[in-house]
C-alpha cells in the first residue's frame, strides 16, 4: 500500500487534524508557476514548429520564435487567471501535493530535500495511505460538483511521442494560430473548417497535463498530486444531485477544501515531527491523542 507523504507547518497540522479535511489550492495561485511553464514551453515550441510547417518559416523575423512563445504563454496565463477571477475560481484547475518515499527509510524519517524545501526541517510529515486518499476522491466526487476530480503520478520529463502529447501539441497549434492571426489579421493564420477538430475540454485537459509534468530536476521530490476542477452548480449524478464546491479565499489565493464536510473526512495513519521541530513526541501525543503512530525524524542535519 502506497504511503503519500504531505510535509507541512505547524498551521497546516492544526489544520488538516482538526477539520479530517485537506486543503487543495488554485493551481496558478501557486508561490511557483514556473514548474507551469515547464511542459507548457516544450508543448508551445512544437506546436509553433506545426506553424512554420504551415505557413512557412520565412514568415518570421529571426526573433519571432521565442517571442511568440513567450507572448502565448504569457497572455494564456493571464487569460487563466481572469477567467478564474471572473468565474471567483469555479472552472479552474486545483491541486494537492503528496511525496513518495523511495523506501522504508525515507517513510520513517522523512526526504531530506522535502523537509528543508517546505518546513526548514521545523514542521511535520502527515502521512496517508493511497487507499484513504481515493475514498476521499470518491466522497467529494459523490457529494460535490466537479467538472473532474482524481490523484496522478507526476512525471518528470515529457514524452514527445505520446497520444497525450501530441494531442497537446495540435490544439496548442490550433490556439496559436488564433493567437497570431488576431494580431497580424494576417489570412495565412486561418483554418478552414475542415482542417479544425477543436477538443472543447482542452483547457482542463492542458492544465491536468501541465501540473503533472514536471522539470527533471525536482525527481527528487517523487510527487502524487490530487487535482480537481471545482464547478459552482448542481448536476443531477445518479440517485442524488450533487452541491456545488464551496471555493475560499485567503490571503489572495483560491482552495477548496476536501473532505471537511464529509465523514469520517481523512486523517493521517501517522506523522513524523521534523528534524529540528522543537515539539517532542510526548507532546505531540498529549495534542493529538487520536494520532496513534508519532515518529520524530533521525536525519542528522549539518
Amino acid at each position: 500500500m502506497d504511503t503519500l507523504s504531505h510535509y507541512t507547518s505547524e498551521t497546516g497540522l492544526i489544520g488538516i487534524l482538526r477539520e479530517n479535511s485537506l486543503r487543495s489550492t488554485e493551481y496558478l495561485s501557486l508561490n511557483d508557476t514556473s514548474e507551469f511553464g515547464y511542459a507548457a514551453n516544450n508543448i508551445l515550441l512544437d506546436a509553433i514548429e506545426w506553424v512554420f510547417a504551415h505557413i512557412g518559416p520565412q514568415s518570421f523575423r529571426e526573433n519571432s520564435y521565442t517571442a511568440i512563445k513567450n507572448g502565448f504563454l504569457s497572455e494564456y496565463i493571464s487569460y487563466l487567471k481572469k477567467h478564474s477571477a471572473e468565474t471567483r475560481g469555479y472552472g479552474s484547475l486545483y491541486i494537492t501535493s503528496f511525496a513518495k518515499g523511495r523506501n522504508e527509510e525515507e517513510n520513517d524519517h522523512g526526504i531530506l530535500s522535502l523537509w528543508d524545501r517546505y518546513t526548514k526541517n521545523k514542521g511535520f510529515c502527515l502521512q496517508f495511505s493511497h487507499d484513504d486518499v481515493a475514498r476521499l476522491i470518491h466522497s467529494e466526487d459523490s457529494f460535490y460538483s466537479f467538472e473532474k476530480i482524481g490523484i496522478a503520478d507526476i512525471s518528470y520529463g515529457v514524452d514527445k511521442n505520446s497520444q497525450d502529447y501530441k494531442g497537446m501539441v495540435e490544439q496548442s497549434f490550433i490556439n496559436l494560430l488564433r493567437f497570431i492571426y488576431i494580431r497580424t489579421n494576417d489570412e495565412r493564420f486561418l483554418l478552414r473548417d475542415q482542417e479544425i477538430s477543436y477538443d472543447a475540454t482542452f483547457l482542463s485537459k492542458f492544465l491536468v497535463y501541465c501540473s503533472t509534468h514536471k522539470d527533471p530536476s525536482f525527481i527528487d521530490e517523487r510527487e502524487a498530486r490530487i487535482f480537481n476542477f471545482p464547478l459552482g452548480f448542481a448536476i443531477p449524478k445518479f440517485c442524488r444531485t450533487t452541491l456545488a464546491k464551496p471555493i475560499s479565499n485567503q490571503d489572495g489565493k483560491k482552495y477548496v477544501t476536501l473532505g471537511d464536510t464529509i465523514r469520517p473526512g481523512i486523517t493521517p495513519n501517522r506523522v513524523i515531527i521534523g528534524p529540528l521541530c522543537e515539539t517532542s513526541i510526548d507532546e505531540f501525543r498529549f495534542r493529538f491523542p487520536f494520532i496513534k503512530h508519532v515518529l520524530k525524524s533521525q536525519i542528522p542535519i549539518r
